[in-house]
């Protein structure tokens, strides 16, 4: 089950198609000779640039670019709408893709063996329950959809939306289920009617939101077509990079550093911290220089004050699992606290496990005992002196004595 949108409980995940390795093969071979006959005799519109050969992302960002420049430099007003198309891999009708396809010139036994791949598909979903046994559903029949995760199933839906280009009778842009909508007007007023043409291929009405920059294919597009919004999302996204490698490089070179408490004589709850400059100017401060320190000072001071290596292994499981998006949500965090509960958990545990083996240990003691007890029978303690060594014996007699 493929969750979307981070919700593990909604009815609209998608289940994921368990193939045999031998069913890949199959499909890689039947791609192959599809693909290569759709592609000889041009029926793909050429705005897909989806899951074909020669084509990828860039070559799907850079036709929107070159559209976008080529109508401003006419001086029009250009929009540009990115349509996301809910469940698109799910609401493909096999009934109309097989009469596209027969009409495409697939007939025959190459028709009869697309039904074949596609009808009579059932899924059901698998769950253990809290005492870790299997809950199984019923079956039911897939009447809609390609499967998640085949070889076959991206280029089906290639197929399926083949004629959006001349529907709309826009420039568009296509990369499989992501299609972005670019057209030029001289008043702004028309757009209004571009949007009722649109709407048209949807039963609801479309909900419009301008924005300033847009994401086509994880790339930042913005009205002034530069890369600032795409700089600064890298940069956030990059965060969890720059945090760990400012650490090591503070760990590293910590002689270009001194402590902070050398600065005065007062005992504060900084006195750990580093610095590197004495600033005077406020606007100075959020230099690069002075963010590294800041990154490393907000560590613990006991993680702070672990070796290179172990640094490594620390702040990288603490990054894997804190995941930080941007360096505020980093300043923001209590690390502190953190790193005192994931230590009082791991002193519980091993005083649990040190108490367990202890235990494990007296009984051990005990049954030995008691079965050598057993074994000898009863002794009394003038027999244990008389066989006990002459110095063992005059030194229990110095302990009874004392």
């Amino acid at each position: 089950m493929v969750y979307k949108r981070d919700i593990t409980r909604d009815i609209t995940n998608r289940p994921v198609a368990l193939l045999s390795n031998i069913g890949k093969i199959v499909e890689r071979v039947v791609y192959d000779r599809l693909s290569r006959f759709l592609e000889s005799n041009l029926i793909l519109n050429d705005s897909q640039n989806g899951f074909r050969k020669k084509k990828s992302t860039i070559r799907a960002i850079f036709q929107a670019l070159c559209n976008i420049v080529k109508s401003q430099n006419l001086n029009k007003n250009t929009f540009l709408l990115c349509i996301d198309l809910s469940k698109a891999f799910d609401s493909v009708d096999h009934q109309l893709l097989f009469k596209k396809m027969e009409l495409y010139g697939i007939r025959g036994v190459s028709l009869n063996l697309f039904k074949s791949y596609l009808e009579n598909r059932t899924q059901s979903v698998v769950e253990r329950d809290e005492y870790g046994f299997k809950l199984k559903s019923e079956k039911i029949l897939i009447e809609k959809g390609v499967p998640q995760g085949s070889i076959l199933g991206p280029l089906l839906y290639i197929i399926y939306t083949n004629e959006l280009p001349y529907i709309i009778k826009e420039n568009i842009i296509q990369y499989a289920d992501d299609t972005s909508l670019i057209f030029s007007l001289d008043a702004i007023e028309n757009a209004d009617c571009q949007i009722r043409n649109i709407n048209k291929l949807n039963s609801s009405n479309l909900t419009l939101e301008t924005t300033d920059s847009v994401s086509i294919l994880g790339v930042e597009i913005n009205t002034r077509l530069d890369w600032k919004s795409h700089i600064d999302k890298l940069a956030n996204s990059m965060s969890n990079l720059f945090i760990f490698e400012a650490v090591l490089f503070v760990k590293k070179n910590i002689d270009l550093f001194e402590v902070y408490k050398k600065g005065h004589c007062y005992e504060t709850r900084f006195r750990s911290n580093y610095s590197c400059n004495k600033l005077n100017f406020t606007y100075l401060q959020n230099n690069v220089p002075n963010t590294i320190v800041k990154v490393f000072n907000k560590l613990p001071e006991q993680l702070r004050e672990l070796s290179i290596k172990k640094v490594k292994i620390k702040l990288k499981s603490i990054l894997i699992e804190k995941s930080y998006y941007s360096m505020e949500e980093y300043f923001n965090d209590d690390l502190h606290q953190y790193v005192f509960v994931k230590y009082y958990v791991f002193l519980v545990k091993l005083n649990h496990t040190t108490q367990k083996k202890r235990e494990k240990g007296n009984r051990k003691f005990l049954d030995a005992v008691q079965e050598s007890a057993a074994r000898e029978g009863p002794r009394n303690q003038d027999q244990d002196y008389q066989e006990a060594p002459q110095g063992q014996y005059n030194r229990r007699q110095q302990n009874q004595q004392q």
